[in-house]
């Protein structure tokens, strides 16, 4: 009889697998990296894994790792479209704030319960990550399922491509800003306000709040409008 944590851990990376977190080709997080993020043993992962792979969903490759499909990528996948990749950051939030609270909207609407509950899971493994590298992994999450709750897979797999681009800038005034200690806890809120109006199937009220996250994030990064052309600049 499958376990209460098995049968988390296995709907845990089902999700990660249907939303694209980790694309064919990809190799998956270590099991004790998967255990730290869901707060479980590796027995539970370990089991969850060979479920996967008995439905070919996933392969084992002895000294390499653990990979979606039955071959590791020969070589990595472009974060996304050129003129993505070419992007700064001022420029993908203006192009996240252009989209991404009608997604909001969108998937208060049409998100199932299975959605909803994942959205719950997301803002309370993001609230006890240990490291701001596990953060961003379960803030990109979050996006990403409410990308793919809107039930438009042309939007759901464009904040798809913005998550790519917004893990692999580097630029170190983006980072060290992000990383500010005193900020998670206004983001956590900031994600619970979003999944409350989903989860009330309120679309102005889910579009105002992932309007009003993504605007506290453009502040805190840029400040002001001055501020931001004079950060543009020095990229």
């Amino acid at each position: 009889m499958t376990s209460e944590n098995e049968q988390r851990a296995l709907n845990h990376l089902r999700r990660l697998l249907t939303i694209g977190q980790y694309p064919s080709g990809s190799r998956l997080p270590p099991e004790r990296d998967l255990a730290l993020e869901l707060g479980m043993g590796r027995g539970p992962i370990r089991s969850a894994l060979s479920t996967l792979e008995a439905e070919g969903k996933i392969s084992r490759h002895i000294g390499q790792g653990t990979f979606v499909g039955s071959l590791p990528a020969s070589r990595q996948s472009l974060p996304g479209p050129i003129y993505l990749q070419s992007a700064n950051p001022s420029e993908l939030m203006e192009t996240r704030l252009t989209i991404e609270p009608r997604v909001a909207a969108m998937a208060a609407v049409r998100a199932s319960e299975e959605d909803i509950d994942y959205l719950h899971l997301c803002v309370a493994r993001s609230e006890k990550a240990s490291d701001w590298e596990m953060w961003e992994r379960w803030d990109a999450t979050f996006h990403r399922t409410i990308g793919l709750a809107s039930g438009n897979s042309i939007l759901a797999d464009l904040i798809e491509m913005m998550n790519k681009v917004r893990g692999d800038q580097t630029r170190r005034p983006v980072r060290q800003q992000a990383a500010n200690p005193d900020w998670r806890p206004v983001l956590v809120n900031q994600h619970r306000a979003i999944v409350g109006a989903i989860k009330a199937r309120d679309p102005e009220g889910a579009a105002r709040a992932m309007r009003d996250h993504l605007r506290g994030v453009e502040e805190r990064l840029f400040g002001d409008l001055e501020d931001l052309a004079k950060f543009v600049e020095r990229l």
